[in-house]
């Protein structure tokens, strides 16, 4: 799982060397394995598969966590708000899931 761009430019300003994202990324690259998203973020032979799967490909359990994450968001939440959940999980083949791409599948909107 990354942190957004935006929080290594923030340990940055606070000192720390190394680690800016353009620093860490090639190392997120080379260790994942996904078809999905920009070749300029991601790597597609690492060790560690990644895929991004639709609301319908989901487990129940996965599935009832959107659902009640969307059912308690705050009111006025969307946009910038959905996109910054995600799911990580290390069952079966490995799992990604971005409400924000998942949500328009099932969840409620």
């Amino acid at each position: 799982m990354r942190a957004r761009a935006s929080d290594f430019a923030k340990w940055a300003d606070h000192g720390v060397e190394g680690w800016s994202f353009d620093d860490v990324l090639p190392t997120f690259k080379a260790l994942e394995n996904t078809p999905d998203g920009d070749d300029e973020f991601h790597g597609r032979s690492g060790p560690f598969p990644i895929r991004l799967r639709s609301y319908e490909e989901l487990t129940t359990s996965l599935k009832a966590f959107i659902d009640a994450v969307m059912k308690a968001r705050p009111s006025g939440a969307k946009g910038n708000y959905m996109k910054k959940i995600s799911i990580s999980s290390t069952m079966g083949p490995g799992v990604k899931i971005s409400l924000a791409s998942v949500g328009a599948g099932g969840a409620a909107a």
